[in-house]
């Protein structure tokens, strides 16, 4: 077992994850709600951190639930879910996090905290680029990619291939 434990505590025998992500994300969501409430009195980049955090996990929630067609599933959907597309959802949260990210004051933040900063700006861009390939698949059924002959991911951004998702450089 290694030693392995959950989230109170207890030893895991089996790591691997049971249950829809629907399930699992309102766990973790209900966690992370009860557990932030022990850092209120907290440095602005701890609470920061944390709502970036519980942002994150939302963000698969809503990606979820929208794949599903399941917006009633964990808290219902908001006013936000009806009218933004996955895309603009994940964009709006990086958008956030960046904005407010630039507000604190890095001297005081310690290196652990910088590396949870940089973790957790990756994950939100990657987000992004999953959301524009769920609205892919929510607008057409399915997600194409655009391929070589070899079956390697090439340009998405090509005359023969407008709709596909693939390979991106920056």
């Amino acid at each position: 077992m290694g030693g392995i434990v959950d989230l109170q505590g207890r030893a895991v025998a089996d790591l691997r994850v049971k249950g829809s992500s629907l399930v699992k994300g309102q766990q973790w969501l209900d966690y992370l709600d009860h557990y932030a409430q022990t850092f209120s009195e907290s440095e602005p980049w701890v609470r920061f951190l944390l709502n970036a955090t519980v942002s994150c996990h939302q963000s698969f929630m809503v990606m979820s639930r929208r794949l599903r067609k399941n917006r009633a599933f964990a808290g219902g959907e908001t006013m936000a879910e009806k009218t933004l597309t996955v895309s603009d959802d994940a964009a709006m949260r990086l958008a956030w996090f960046e904005r407010h990210s630039e507000e604190i004051d890095q001297r005081v933040v310690p290196d652990w905290a910088k590396f949870q900063f940089a973790a957790l700006e990756g994950c939100l861009r990657m987000q992004v680029r999953l959301a524009g390939e769920v609205d892919q698949i929510m607008r057409k059924g399915h997600l194409l990619l655009a391929v070589d002959r070899q079956g390697t991911l090439v340009e998405t951004k090509s005359e023969e291939n407008p709709d596909c998702a693939g390979a991106e450089h920056e």
